[in-house]
């Protein structure tokens, strides 16, 4: 797996600079600070209540809004298990986003809480999923991220946003 921070750094390389970031919440919150954009208009959070899941139907919305940027959401494996039918939505609304899927195979941020309380997180772990292979069934462009090297490779997947939307399957340590 890969920390979660210097992937963030890397992304903030790779990614193209005119770009909005859209954020669900959950674990992967921590990466904030790492990755930047040209003004606070081009940053949305969607913490409401801290409710996971909140943030696709931002993003897309936010794509829509500005088809001349990249937007990029950062979702959790979590997030993104609350709202799988948005790929579907993505690919045929032709939405030019990119997924960044924070895949700690947990809801993070609830295990560690559990956790520190001494209580079982059995219920906020999940298997090791590769959610790229179900994305690229939709029609998204597609990698699995284990190694920062990996995330070079898949660089002109950032940088093309004419052949539809992307998704990373990114494998952070918890």
């Amino acid at each position: 797996t890969v920390d979660p921070r210097a992937l963030a750094l890397e992304l903030d390389r790779l990614l193209p600079p005119d770009r909005n970031l859209v954020y669900d919440s959950g674990n992967f919150v921590q990466v904030l600070p790492y990755l930047s954009v040209e003004g606070p208009d081009r940053l949305k959070t969607a913490w409401e209540f801290f409710s996971v899941g909140m943030a696709f139907g931002t993003a897309m919305g936010f794509a829509k809004a500005r088809p001349d940027s990249t937007t990029v959401l950062m979702i959790g494996d979590g997030g993104l298990l609350m709202t799988l039918g948005e790929l579907e939505t993505a690919v045929r609304e032709d939405i030019p986003l990119v997924v960044v899927v924070m895949n700690d195979c947990a809801y993070g941020a609830e295990a560690h809480y559990l956790r520190l309380e001494n209580m079982p997180v059995a219920q906020a772990l999940f298997p090791d999923v590769d959610y790229a292979p179900v994305a690229e069934a939709f029609g998204f462009r597609t990698a699995t991220i284990r190694t920062l090297e990996q995330l070079r490779e898949a660089a002109p997947l950032l940088r093309s946003r004419d052949d539809g939307p992307v998704l990373l399957d990114c494998k952070i340590n918890g």
